[in-house]
């Protein structure tokens, strides 16, 4: 039979015939034991430049291995003499075998020949080195020696790791990959480790799930990577990713798209887009920038104030700590900083979005017309005559206003909301043409209040638009 595994994101499916009744063949088999593990390896090592030698190595190895698995199985059995007399125990302990495993040393060169003779399938690109689908067993991946893989006198085609599995400590450590590179819906379960690699073409990680169980502040998956090619690009990546410390060239386009960090990982975040942002300057690359700046300044936003919690647990007893630890972590020291980055970001995003501070200049506008409305206006109609217009809140003449569809007091209604929106804009550009005044002490305290929003916003729109301009 054949192998049962068919990609999810395409229509390649596997070519190979069924390892050991398994449903998959020995590369895509998920959770190899130990002696799968060392067949996968030796197939993906295997050398035809040394073809006795590398058969030879790998029949002796798997032949101490199944002789260390017996004397483990011979201590459990003294361990548990009482399993001696139950077969079904027996059963469940006794050592994984496989046929393989009993082969002579001909019999296994036959085998091993006939999963050569599989072994580099191509599923439908032509110059394409196709790991699509490959379950990688608990060993280093530098066991695999991937050069041979690469063809050295051409850069063409391209490295595919699709759908793959990383079941161990990945270690792609002093590599050097000469086609471009393509991990997409990948998923790491331990570490990866890129260190001192590198790039010459393409890179792209998408859909990757790194393992998150180290601490990253200390670990960084591209210590000294070089990146010579024209794009690295990480995209839709799960869990924290580090690149402290990553090399890339003048011309790599460095891509980070639809990559989050937690609370606890905040500061590698503010690093990744700050790295981000440098090539993006570097490259000339003004827009790019501007939107690595701002995804910086969000993360470095998220870390000045300290992270507090409202409930704590305590013999099994839920208990209400916000007060307590607000004081013990001193965060009203951090109240202020942080409503300015707040409002920072609302009004005009860092001074990168300088069209928000004039639609909040619009919002505030319009709020204080209303206000007006119902404080009351004095409108200086001629010298020798004033009229004041004041509204009074009346939910039942709205409602009435708005099912009959009273024309009259709608167009009314419209011509003075029409005038307290002119004496807003008016006081808010602090313009003051006199016209229409405050006939309250409440009007002048929120007349005065308008003027000094319109000055600190208009003066922030300019900033940032020809901060913007300039770039």
């Amino acid at each position: 039979m054949s192998c049962n595994w068919k990609s999810k994101i395409s229509n390649k499916q596997c070519q190979r015939s069924e390892f050991e009744q398994s449903g998959y063949c020995i590369y895509h088999k998920p959770n190899k034991d130990v002696f799968e593990g060392a067949l996968f390896w030796g197939l993906m090592n295997f050398s035809y430049d040394n073809y006795n030698e590398s058969i030879d190595t790998l029949f002796a190895n798997l032949q101490q291995l199944k002789l260390l698995n017996e004397m483990d199985f011979e201590e459990d059995l003294l361990e548990q003499p009482e399993a001696i007399n139950d077969d079904d125990n027996i059963n469940e302990i006794s050592p994984n075998t496989h046929d393989f495993l009993d082969f002579s040393e001909e019999e296994f060169r036959d085998f091993f020949n006939d999963l050569l003779h599989e072994k580099d399938v191509v599923h439908d690109e032509i110059g394409c080195i196709d790991f699509s689908g490959f379950c990688f067993p608990q060993e280093p991946f530098n066991k695999l020696e991937i050069d041979r893989y690469f063809l050295e006198n051409d850069r063409s085609g391209s490295i595919l790791f699709y759908e793959n599995v990383f079941e161990g400590e990945t270690n792609f450590q002093y590599l050097t990959f000469k086609q471009n590179v393509h991990f997409k819906d990948c998923k790491f379960i331990l570490s990866v480790n890129f260190s001192y690699s590198i790039f010459e073409q393409k890179c792209i990680f998408e859909n990757v799930q790194f393992n998150d169980i180290y601490p990253i502040s200390t670990i960084s998956s591209f210590w000294k990577t070089n990146f010579e090619g024209l794009v690295l690009v990480f995209k839709n990546i799960k869990n924290n990713i580090a690149i402290d410390g990553i090399n890339l060239s003048e011309n790599t386009d460095l891509i980070l798209e639809h990559i989050t960090y937690s609370e606890n990982n905040l500061r590698e975040g503010q690093r990744a887009f700050r790295i981000a942002k440098q090539q993006a300057i570097k490259r000339g690359d003004t827009e790019l920038s501007g939107i690595y700046y701002y995804q910086e300044r969000i993360y470095k936003g998220r870390k000045i104030f300290p992270k507090i919690n409202c409930f704590t647990v305590e013999n099994n007893k839920k208990k209400f700590v916000l007060i307590k630890e607000f004081f013990e972590k001193k965060a009203y020291k951090f109240i202020i900083p942080k409503l300015g980055d707040l409002l920072t970001k609302a009004v005009v995003g860092y001074g990168e979005r300088p069209a928000r501070s004039l639609v909040f200049s619009l919002v505030i506008i319009f709020l204080f017309s209303i206000i007006y409305m119902f404080i009351g206006l004095q409108f200086n109609l001629i010298s020798s005559s004033t009229t004041t217009i004041k509204y009074h809140i009346n939910i039942n003449q709205i409602i009435h206003n708005l099912i009959t569809l009273d024309i009259g007091n709608i167009k009314l209604f419209l011509r003075d909301y029409g005038n307290f929106l002119y004496f807003s804009i008016a006081t808010f550009t602090t313009v003051g043409y006199g016209d229409i005044t405050p006939c309250s002490f409440a009007g002048r305290i929120f007349t005065a209040i308008e003027m000094l929003l319109g000055i600190t916003l208009a003066g922030i729109w300019v900033a940032a638009l020809l901060r913007k301009m300039l770039k």
